[in-house]
């Protein structure tokens, strides 16, 4: 049986298509979200993807996303 030689951490970690930075932040949005969103807002709704400075939320409804709408600036701000 061939062993193949060590791989440099630094090669394996860029291989995915996002940056370590972006995975880290997505990790923690999706763990976080609760405290940042709040319990009824974190129930109705989930991050999806963070596409440079973009976060996408999926809500469970039209009324919802009227909520989300307006508490964006303070969700923003705790995010930020």
């Amino acid at each position: 049986m061939a062993y193949k030689s060590p791989t440099h951490i630094g090669s394996v970690l860029n291989a995915s298509n996002l940056p370590l930075r972006a995975r880290l932040f997505d990790y923690k949005i999706h763990t976080c979200w609760p405290k940042v969103v709040g319990p009824h807002l974190a129930k109705r709704s989930t991050p999806l993807k963070l596409i440079k400075k973009t976060l996408y939320v999926t809500v469970s409804s039209q009324a919802w996303m009227t909520e989300f709408l307006y508490q964006k600036a303070e969700i923003m701000d705790r995010i930020n």
